[in-house]
């Protein structure tokens, strides 16, 4: 293990766009679905992780400087929900 939280969240997000490129180039449709789906479920395992161990974290430590940032992640998280669920639906 050994990994701090910023390489942790680093690792995540590197993954992101590996499996988003998988799903941009697969050639077929079970291809598209496999990556389609892992992508979507490490952004999901991803986001809960920050938001129940993270955020709480930071904004128990920073104060409001917390608060502000963990509000800011807060709101991207959900841009990128809306998205994966666009992704979703497109390829039904």
């Amino acid at each position: 293990m050994g990994e701090t939280i910023s390489e942790a969240i680093a690792a995540d997000h590197a993954s992101f766009d590996e499996y988003a490129d998988y799903l941009r180039t697969a050639t077929d449709d079970a291809e598209k679905v496999r990556w389609r789906n892992q992508l979507t479920w490490t952004v999901a395992r991803h986001a809960l992780s920050e938001e129940l161990t993270l955020y709480p974290a930071m904004e128990k430590h920073l104060g409001d400087e917390g608060v502000r940032l963990t509000k800011t992640d807060k709101e991207q998280h959900q841009g990128v929900r809306i998205r994966c669920v666009k992704l979703l639906v497109s390829l039904h």
